[in-house]
């Protein structure tokens, strides 16, 4: 776009040249549509005034723009807020000079006047593509229909656009956010088609707000480039008992859905509960129990085998009780913590189903110490042997018999749970192809024997189906009882 050596705006300015698309990007196009019977000329969108437009290979909005400032200025402003304060600064100038001419100006006609504020019909394009805009908000952000109804949001969307009425919810959960949800379905059904194999995770859990059970079925896919993808293909509301041929019921009814044979599911990550393994193995897909569920149970069976590491866990669980359950004393803590001039924070409640939130209890208790002693008389309660659990977690160099007995414990349980880990060729092959640890992972006597199992696997991958060993029905063994450390590298 070319510039006149005074800044004042030409018409070549704004003339699209030849081979450029007719993509209208001039803000004139709001209020014009191209007249089909003179390819020379558009029509006004307000009153139907056929006016120049340029030819067909050198376009130009100047007559446009010309137009909408004389006969309609409140499109103008829209079109050209900018534009518009430069004319109005211009025009004061025009005032003090005599030979300057004044544009000619028009009024509105009533006719014109209604056009511009009618508001745009439900499935108007320009109303339909907001529509969808919105749509997308209320699924991205997971916000509830209502919000149509809000009369914030309503005054927020006549500013931003005055002829757009908001619909009703109706129509965005039966129209608009459908047909996204489609949309958006059907590309991923054609990513999920072109995978040979695919792996997933899935979980149970009951939501805190409502106590409804639900179950998850994620994919995790890998694109030419070997960049991972997961995507969610189902969040199941899950009523009832969650038995193992009810879990199997679910997840044979989401690979159905989405066209899933189970000779391209890879494998299946799960947690180990009885249910899950049950459901799983009876629907004939490849278990490959959590990791981290796994260190949770060894974590749990620990504690609860050594019952002084258990009773100063309880200890602490109740002092944070104490404090999170209370506004009152909740203020105190952060009261403390503004007089000595820190941020205030909040002691930390753990979960049941996370083993590193026992760490973050204590290791912010640890770091309030001082504020929780100091408030023990205040809010009327002792803490028995606090200052001997901070201790007893706080030395790192000096091990008693107590830590050191859990310490053992926790050891004895992971290799009982993890010490079938290398003879799974999921976990195996993964390790042998990673450049960071290959083979030095596995035991020297193992060597030999992981070279000829990968070998085999890849020679059957090449003429049939190959099969990888993975971890079946895990809950139907007992216990090994404990024969001393294992020879597994650390």
């Amino acid at each position: 776009m070319a510039s006149s050596s005074n800044g004042n705006s030409t018409e070549s300015e704004n003339a699209v040249s030849p081979g450029v698309s007719n993509a209208k990007r001039s803000g004139v196009w709001m209020w014009f549509k191209e007249d089909e019977e003179d390819k020379n000329k558009a029509k006004c969108n307000l009153c139907s005034s056929p006016i120049s437009c340029g030819t067909e290979d050198r376009r130009s909005t100047s007559s446009m723009k010309r137009h909408l400032d004389a006969r309609h200025k409140k499109e103008f402003k829209l079109a050209f807020p900018k534009d518009d304060v430069e004319f109005e600064e211009k025009e004061m100038d025009v005032a003090f000079t005599s030979a300057a001419k004044r544009p000619k100006m028009t009024q509105q006609t009533i006719e014109e006047s209604l056009q511009a504020t009618k508001l745009w019909d439900i499935m108007d394009p320009r109303a339909v593509k907001i529509h969808y805009a919105i749509g997308e908000m209320i699924a991205v952000d997971v916000l509830p229909f209502n919000i149509m109804d809000k009369i914030g949001f309503n005054n927020f969307s006549s500013i931003i656009q005055p002829r757009y009425k908001v619909p009703g919810r109706t129509f965005m959960n039966t129209k608009i956010v459908p047909d996204i949800y489609a949309r958006s379905r059907q590309k991923i059904q054609e990513a999920v088609d072109q995978e040979p194999w695919i792996s997933f995770t899935t979980d149970i859990w009951t939501s805190s707000c409502n106590n409804f059970s639900f179950i998850s079925f994620t994919a995790h896919l890998n694109s030419e480039s070997f960049s991972n993808h997961h995507v969610v293909l189902n969040c199941k509301y899950f009523p009832g008992s969650h038995t193992g041929s009810t879990i199997e019921g679910i997840l044979n009814e989401i690979l159905s859905e989405w066209n899933i044979e189970k000779s391209r599911v890879h494998l299946l990550v799960a947690d180990s509960a009885a249910n899950i393994v049950k459901g799983i193995n009876n629907a004939d897909l490849a278990l490959v129990p959590c990791f981290s569920h796994k260190i949770q149970l060894a974590y749990q069976d620990s504690i609860r085998a050594q019952k002084t590491v258990n009773d100063l866990i309880s200890r602490a669980k109740n002092i944070v009780s104490k404090f999170n359950q209370s506004p009152k004393n909740c203020e105190l803590l952060k009261d403390k913590q503004n007089e000595a001039g820190l941020i205030p924070k909040k002691l930390l409640q753990d979960i049941a189903t996370r083993w590193n939130s026992t760490f973050y209890m204590l290791e912010r208790m640890n770091e309030l110490k001082q504020f929780i002693g100091a408030l023990s008389t205040e809010i009327k309660f002792v803490i028995p042997n606090v200052k001997t659990l901070l201790r007893y977690y706080g030395k790192q160099n000096q091990m008693d018999l107590g830590l050191k007995t859990f310490k053992a414990e926790l050891l004895k349980n992971l290799k009982i749970r993890f010490m079938d880990l290398q003879e799974l060729d999921v976990y195996a092959f993964a390790t042998f192809l990673d450049p960071r640890f290959k083979i030095k992972m596995f035991d020297v006597t193992s060597h030999d024997i992981m070279k000829s199992k990968f070998t085999k696997f890849v020679v059957d991958t090449e003429l049939g189906e190959p099969h990888m060993e993975t971890q079946r029905n895990p809950q139907t063994k007992s216990t090994p009882d404990y024969q001393g450390p294992l020879n597994i590298a650390d």
